[in-house]
Order: C-alpha cells, then structure tokens, then sequence
C-alpha cells in the first residue's frame, strides 16, 4: 500500500475480502428451489459489471397449459422490462423474459418469479449473457450464461360447502379455500361421465360470470346458489361428484371448458368430494304432512296448552312439528282461522288447502324462508268468494311441488300453466265441479267446531 504525509505503520485493525470476477463466472441464484404455485421466487444475477443488463427467461412448456405470460416476471426492483418473444416466427410466443440491469450500488441484479402462470413441474430458469438482444436469444435459446431449475407445486384447493347431502331445489352457500396465487375457481359436477360445469350464476349459459372470486384470505364463496337448477345432475336423487377447479386451469381465450375428462380434472388444481342429491320433503326430518293435523307426527308444540276431556284437563306435550295448530283437531267457530306452520326443505312456497265437506275450498300460498320454515298466521276460513267454510270436518292439506317443479303431469284443469299458483285456480275448479256433482253433504259432527284432518 502507497500513500503520503506520514502514513501510521503496523498490524491491520480492519479487514475484508474482495472477490475479483470476470464476464464468466456471471451467476444466477434463487431464493428457494421449490414453490407452491402462487408463491413470488426471488432471483439474484451477481458477478456481472455493475450496469450490465441481463435477460432471464422461461419457455412456454414450463407454463400452463403452455400459454407464455410475461406476468411470470414480476415488474420489480431492478427489472428493466419484460416481454414475450416469438423464437420461429409462427405468431405464438415461445418464452418469456425478463431484462434485469446490475445495480451500481450492490453489484447484482434482483428480481421475482411470479410462479401463479407456471406448470406444476420442474422450471428451467435461464440466464443469458451481459448485453445480449433478444434476436441473438431466438436464434439460440439453449445458448445460456446460467440455468437453474426450480420445482413448482401445485396449491390446494377445498369444498367446505356443500358437504354430504343437499336437498333438490334448495339454496346453498358454496364455499371453500384455496392457496395463496389462486385468483378464481369453477365448480364442476360428475355422475358417470365427464365432469360438467356449474352455472354458477343460473342464467343458462357458461360464461366468465360463472367463476367464484378468491379474496385476500384464501376463501371463496358464492351465496344463495340452486345447484340442481345450476346444473342437471343435481337435479336427480342420487350420490355424485362435486369439484373445484383454478380457473386458469380450464380457461382458453377467455373462455371456460363446460365439460373435462376425468384426465383433466385430475391434472388441473382440482379437489372433489362427494354429495348425495334427495328429494324436497315437506315436514320434519322425514315425516310425511299426511297425518292427522293435531296428532304424531305433527302434532302441536305448545306447552302451555290444555284441552279438555271428559272433564279432565290434560296437558299436550308432543314434541313432533305441529302443521295445523288445532286444539283437539278442532277450531272453533268464533275463531275463523287456523295458523300453519312446518318445515319444506328444497322448497320455496307451498300452498295450504282447505276443503269442507261441500268442496268449498280456501287456499293460501306460503313462503318457505331461508332455514326452510313456512310459517303463516291467522288463515281465514273463507273462500275467495267470501263465503265461510261449511261447519263439520274439514280437509287440510299442504302441497309442495317435486324436483320436476311441476304440479302432478303437468295438466291442471282450468290452468295454462301447473306451477303452483295456478294449481290454486286448478284446486278450485275441481271443487266446483265435484260439489255440482254432489248430492248430498255431510252432516256437522260439532255446530261450533270445524273439525279438521288431513288428505
């Protein structure tokens, strides 16, 4: 060491090492070697003269379903610029890249793998020399300063919802999770064949709107969806197949796969579990709505109600699901109405009947809410013609409509349509025509009861 005007002499109190390289000892590093997709790999270029601009580059069979994004290349800390190129002139792109500029300050170049448009294999990560063109890199991709592979995983996916059974025509909240990287998913179904997908959004057709976001936690979830109107499958008893899938696995040009092959399924970002599909019931668990009203199954729920027998007070303590609230399978005349109320999963409304023995007829539409409960206060006993049901046994009954969403075969007398409003028009008319045909009524069993039982 020279220096001037008394320089101090004596052992070194600091020291350090400087490592002297050339153009060929230019390296790449990686932050790890292994990622789950969705994960950002950090990537350094050292060794190289400070200023020097580097392409890093990753060819279009590493990618998925081989669609080269240059998105694979975060635009980051010192990276220039970023493209695609197209190597053989047939207008598809064959790799993507990454220019990377050495800082003057650290010596290297830094910058990230986005590893969410990368196959789930082993990726090559090449490293090309200081100050090359990209004409130079097309006309010999494999001509590499550096290479370093880097082994991607595929991220998980979940259905937490639904889970084991679900009802035909019920709403239902689909939801699940899905890994860090993971943008949007699509729902798909299976019986024996291919796996179909999901019309998410029941509008009939397959489109972009039919994919389910994933938000900032990892979760996923569309609410309200009726599966078997969403895809037929669903519609029909049975056990099956229910599916998620990353989205950018089953997309091509924007467009989504309405169907894929079990190969396919397999090789996406896909989970599946199975679901078995029931009819609606109308009732409680499995018990039926024709029963005695007032009796098992569906007898009333009221603690605090007594009735008289012979004298006797007696409590009623059945712990079933009334339909009709009744006091002793009676209502008295000076009440005039009846409250009604049950559980009709897979249903949206059901239509309360009541039918004297005249065939007088009252009918109430009744919606069923979101924990499958219809419920509704104070029916009249009065027809739509304001005349009051005729005193003695009355017929209750409650309708709901099948899977099918069709009234009986579909043919109601009377009607255009067998929904279940104009089954009210149709329920009617058959009363007319059966009290025309009618020659004689029933006698009254009590003059101030209405008395009333089930069909």
């Amino acid at each position: 060491m020279e220096g001037w005007d008394n320089l101090d002499t004596g052992s070194a109190t600091r020291s350090t090492v400087v490592s002297v390289t050339g153009d060929e000892n230019v390296v790449l590093d990686l932050e790890n070697d292994e990622a789950t997709r969705g994960q950002n790999i950090r990537y350094t270029v050292r060794g190289s003269t400070a200023g020097a601009t580097h392409y890093v580059a990753i060819e279009d069979t590493d990618f998925r379903n081989n669609q080269v994004d240059e998105r694979v290349f975060r635009d980051v800390e010192d990276t220039v610029d970023r493209g695609s190129l197209d190597t053989n002139g047939d207008g598809q792109a064959d790799l993507a890249w990454a220019q990377i500029e050495v800082d003057d300050d650290t010596g290297i170049g830094v910058g990230q793998i986005d590893t969410t448009y990368l196959d789930d294999t082993s990726v090559d990560v090449n490293l090309y020399e200081a100050d090359q063109n990209l004409s130079d890199i097309a006309e010999n991709v494999g001509s590499t300063e550096d290479d370093l592979s880097l082994d991607v995983s595929e991220g998980e996916l979940s259905i937490d919802s639904p889970a084991g059974t679900y009802i035909a025509g019920q709403e239902e909240d689909v939801r699940g999770t899905a890994a860090q990287g993971v943008d949007d998913v699509a729902l798909y179904v299976r019986d024996q064949g291919d796996w179909e997908l999901v019309d998410v959004n029941e509008d009939g057709e397959f489109t972009q709107q039919d994919l389910i976001s994933v938000d900032a936690d990892g979760e996923w979830e569309e609410r309200d969806v009726t599966l078997s109107q969403a895809n037929d499958i669903l519609s029909i008893p049975g056990r099956y197949r229910i599916g998620v899938v990353e989205a950018v696995d089953v997309t091509q040009n924007g467009t989504i796969a309405d169907t894929l092959t079990t190969s396919e399924f397999s090789s996406a970002t896909s989970e599946q579990t199975s679901i078995i599909v029931t009819e609606p019931t109308l009732g409680g668990g499995n018990s039926s709505m024709i029963a005695p009203l007032g009796g098992s199954p569906m007898a009333m729920q009221n603690q605090n109600n007594t009735t008289q027998e012979d004298g006797q007070q007696t409590d009623t303590t059945e712990d079933s699901t009334w339909v009709f609230r009744t006091y002793n399978s009676q209502i008295a005349v000076e009440d005039g109405t009846v409250e009604v109320t049950g559980v009709a999963p897979g249903l949206d409304e059901v239509l309360v009947v009541m039918i004297d023995s005249r065939g007088r007829t009252v009918t109430e539409t009744v919606s069923v809410d979101d924990n499958d409960v219809f419920e509704e206060d104070d029916i009249e006993l009065i027809t739509r013609e304001g005349r009051e049901l005729n005193e003695g046994q009355i017929r209750g009954m409650v309708i709901g409509l099948g899977r099918d969403t069709v009234v009986g075969d579909g043919v109601l007398p009377g009607v255009d349509d067998a929904d279940l409003p104009r089954s009210r028009r149709g329920l009617r008319a058959s009363a007319q025509v059966s009290r025309r045909n009618r020659s004689t009524s029933a006698s009254p069993t009590r003059p101030s009861t209405k008395q009333v039982a089930t069909t």
